[in-house]
Parts: structure tokens; sequence; C-alpha cells
């Protein structure tokens, strides 16, 4: 594989770590409140959660979890974090239940990598300028996941390293 493909590969791979860690399970477990239906959240994750009110009952608890769990997490953010995930929520509220999985699919396959692996290519993603960063979300080959919306077009499996 030439050079050039895979710094393509690498910088697509990048942006999706950097949705993963946003959407990455942290905190503690909330399996009862998992298993309640929207009517069961606190005011506050009502609130962080809003965009997903129509469809919270039909999911699964584990799904229901890993957004619970930032919920919890929202107070603790600066406003600008705060900004970004509330605006990675209505994106990813937006989402069909398909286009849903293949982002997991991109998640799983950005998580596929060692950690120094993705720390070594989302601090090449951070040494980019802003035009190149513009640049690489308008490409056709990777431009895809610079939001959850985005991101739900498949990946390519990432080549084995030498």
């Amino acid at each position: 594989m030439s050079s050039c493909s895979e710094r393509v590969i690498r910088r697509r791979l990048a942006l999706h770590v950097a949705l993963a860690a946003l959407l990455a399970p942290v905190g503690r477990v909330h399996a009862q409140a998992a298993q309640d239906d929207w009517s069961g959240l606190t005011d506050a994750q009502r609130a962080v959660l809003a965009p997903f009110r129509t469809q919270w009952n039909e999911w699964s608890a584990e799904e229901r979890s890993i957004w619970l769990r930032l919920a919890d997490q929202f107070p603790e953010f600066d406003e600008a974090r705060r900004e970004q995930a509330f605006s990675r929520i209505r994106e990813w509220a937006r989402l069909t239940p398909a286009q849903r999985e293949v982002a997991r699919h991109n998640f799983r396959l950005a998580r596929s990598l060692n950690r120094d692996a993705r720390a070594r290519e989302w601090e090449r993603y951070n040494s980019m300028t802003p035009e190149q960063r513009s640049v690489l979300r308008a490409h056709p080959l990777f431009g895809n996941a610079v939001m959850p919306s985005q991101s739900s077009q498949p990946l390519s499996v990432m080549p084995q390293r030498r």
C-alpha cells in the first residue's frame, strides 16, 4: 500500500477515534436506569437526552446505559465540550438504525488499534492546520468521519502496519 493511502486511512481513523472518545462508555453503571423508560429519567438526564425522547423506549438497556453515562457527565463539561456533545447527540438522533450500526462498526474498527497507535493518529490529526482539517473533511474517501451522520458510511478494514 502506498504511503499516501496509509496517511489517508490514518487520518480517517483519527477522526473516528475522536468520535469514539466522546461515545466511549465511562463512569458508573446505570443498570436500573437503563431499564427505565423515558419517564424514569431524571430531569437533568431528559434535558441532555431530549433529542432521543421519541426513540428512547425502543432502545436496548445497553444503548441507554451508554447515553445515561454521558448525560451524567454532562454537568462536568466546560461550555465548549457541552456544545460539542449536544451537537453529536442531535446528529446521532437523526441517524437511522442502519446508519447507527455502521457508525458502531466504524467505532469498533477504530478501537481495534492499540492505545499507542490511536494516540499517535490523534496526535497527527491535532497537529494539522485548520485548512488541512477542512480539506480532510471535504475529501470523499474519509470526510464521512467528521460527525456521526457522516460516519455512517463503512470504513474499509485497516491495513496491518509493518
